[in-house]
């Protein structure tokens, strides 16, 4: 559905309704702003107010290689990345340091997802962004038990070569 509004001073901005949900028992119309954030406004009288801004849901694209290596884990590793998934899903390229950091040594912008550290495991999700900011985890690891420079360039190949 959609409507068009003057949202600036003498403008007349097309804004595309995604859909109607309820927000905190109020019927609330879903924008797409085309970026990164979701506007839920009410609209009354041709007026229209800001409910609540929220991130879009970013669509994770994953790589052969990082489903056989998931596949491969235990059920508690997976739960572990599972839940940085769904964190990178929530917030996609607004994804904080906590969780997420730009791989160095690399001419495109590789990143890791950090899964939540127990039992000296540093397991690592290698990912990037298609050039529509959509994920796609191309593979992962324990750095633990090897050479961490080593395994890092082997990691930066690999990613460079499902990219190009």
């Amino acid at each position: 559905m959609e409507r068009q509004f003057g949202l600036l001073e003498n403008t007349l901005d097309k804004v595309t309704f995604s859909k109607t949900i309820n927000y905190r028992g109020v019927n609330v119309q879903e924008i797409d702003c085309n970026c990164d954030i979701k506007l839920y406004v009410k609209i009354e009288n041709n007026r229209i107010f800001i409910i609540k801004i929220g991130y879009r849901e970013w669509n994770i694209i994953c790589s052969e290689k990082f489903l056989n290596y998931f596949s491969q884990l235990d059920e508690k590793s997976q739960i572990k990345i599972s839940i940085v998934i769904n964190y990178l899903e929530e917030k996609g390229v607004n994804l904080g340091a906590e969780n997420s950091s730009k791989i160095k040594g690399t001419n495109f912008n590789l990143r890791e997802l950090r899964p939540i550290n127990s039992n000296n495991e540093a397991i690592r999700i290698f990912y990037t962004f298609t050039p529509k900011r959509m994920p796609i985890l191309l593979g992962g690891g324990n750095k633990d038990n090897c050479n961490p420079i080593t395994w890092y360039k082997q990691q930066i190949k690999y990613s460079r070569k499902r990219i190009y």
